[in-house]
């Protein structure tokens, strides 16, 4: 535990000490303040970026009537301008005085007229219906100014939710998919360089003379791990600080959308520090399993690509948390630590299936730490050719 001890203190102040890392961690502190200047910026030189008006509302839009079931006064007073004709209608849409053209040839049909059709719904689409529904109910002898009137009625609503809210959940959780993801990949790629490096220039054999391979191992994950945690929530106070500085140039609540309950914070931060040192295992196993630093990305792309699948079933299947591949997902070491958090916060999971999942991911990271560990000091031994698959898993049956 001393050895432990000594490794894990000295990688981590190590990491402290490198200018390298210091600079890095002051310049993106600065960059993700800084980004959260720019709606203030745009308030400020370009105004009318996000002023009341529109291009899409600014632009005309022309109404050619064949039909006497609507009158030109139904369109002029939403502001539509009324063409004689279909033919003088195109020409001014080709020549750009107008948006969009609309032929209305009855009660139930007109024709869209548009140079460049643009994304989203149009406008005339529900002024048509509103107008239509006005024609029939008058047809019928209602008053349909009593009617509007009545359907604008606010209607009281109430949730009583015994669960999980997913709606209101699901910014926050695909915020900690992302977060997950993100540490992994980065940090990940970090340590596996780190090893392979020790192991090309030859201070992994002065390392392992000096204590065993567990505590080297163990003490040099967890110590730069713990840093680089330490980084990324500087970098998210960094960027919280910049958004409440300017958070009235935003135009909404970051809080509306960050809504987590006291349980599944707490799993969140388990089952992501827990995987994340578990993938960083991973890493430096692969790392110290090549000669050349120039290897490392062909070694560890296999996590990688587990990491990327799991990401994407966990974003992809965010609309379905009760389904059969989200349930199973929950349960597998490499990718529960993006589902379970993510299940839990959008339906309703027993905190016995929660503790059965970290169980597993917990033993899991054991498992591949002491792993990591004996292939890390086959790698001692092992220089030019990268260390077989069958080769480490046969190593780590063998007694060290």
């Amino acid at each position: 535990m001393k050895r432990f001890g000594t490794v894990f203190s000295f990688e981590a102040k190590s990491f402290l000490r490198k200018k390298s890392f210091l600079v890095t961690t002051l310049i993106l502190m600065l960059l993700f303040f800084s980004v959260s200047f720019i709606p203030r910026i745009i308030d400020i030189f370009f105004p009318e970026a996000f002023g009341s008006s529109n291009a899409s509302e600014e632009a005309e839009e022309g109404v050619v009537l064949l039909s006497d079931d609507f009158t030109e006064e139904d369109f002029s007073r939403l502001g539509y301008l009324i063409y004689p004709d279909e033919r003088s209608l195109r020409k001014d849409i080709e020549e750009e005085n107008l948006s969009s053209g609309y032929v209305v040839k009855g009660l139930h049909s007109y024709e869209l007229i548009f140079k460049d059709r643009p994304m989203g719904t149009v406008r005339f689409d529900e002024d048509f219906k509103t107008l239509r529904e006005d024609n029939i109910l008058s047809k019928m002898g209602v008053d349909t100014q009593a009617y509007r009137e009545a359907l604008q009625t606010p209607i009281e609503t109430h949730y009583d939710i015994f669960g999980s809210d997913g709606f209101s959940n699901y910014p926050v959780t695909y915020l900690f998919i992302f977060i997950f993801y993100f540490l992994v990949i980065f940090y990940g790629n970090v340590i596996s360089t780190s090893v392979a490096r020790e192991k090309s220039d030859r201070t992994m054999e002065l390392l392992i003379t000096s204590t065993d391979s567990n505590s080297l191992l163990f003490g040099k994950v967890l110590g730069a791990g713990i840093i680089g945690v330490l980084q990324f929530s500087l970098l998210i106070i960094a960027a919280l600080a910049g958004y409440y500085l300017n958070r009235d140039s935003f135009g909404f609540d970051i809080s509306q959308f960050v809504q987590v309950g006291t349980r599944e914070l707490i799993y969140f931060i388990l089952f992501t520090l827990i995987g994340y040192f578990l993938y960083l295992f991973l890493f430096a196993g692969m790392g110290s399993a090549v000669s050349k630093v120039e290897d490392v990305a062909s070694s560890t792309t296999p996590i990688t690509l587990i990491l990327v699948a799991t990401y994407m079933v966990a974003v992809f299947s965010m609309n379905m948390p009760d389904s059969a591949v989200f349930k199973a997902a929950s349960f597998i070491p490499f990718s529960s630590p993006m589902i379970m958090p993510s299940r839990a916060n959008l339906t309703s999971v027993s905190d016995a299936q929660v503790l059965l999942s970290l169980g597993i991911l917990i033993l899991t990271g054991i498992f591949l730490g002491v792993f990591a560990a004996r292939v890390y000091r086959m790698g001692t031994l092992n220089y030019g050719n990268r260390l077989s698959f069958k080769r480490m898993i046969s190593g780590l049956f063998k007694n060290q």
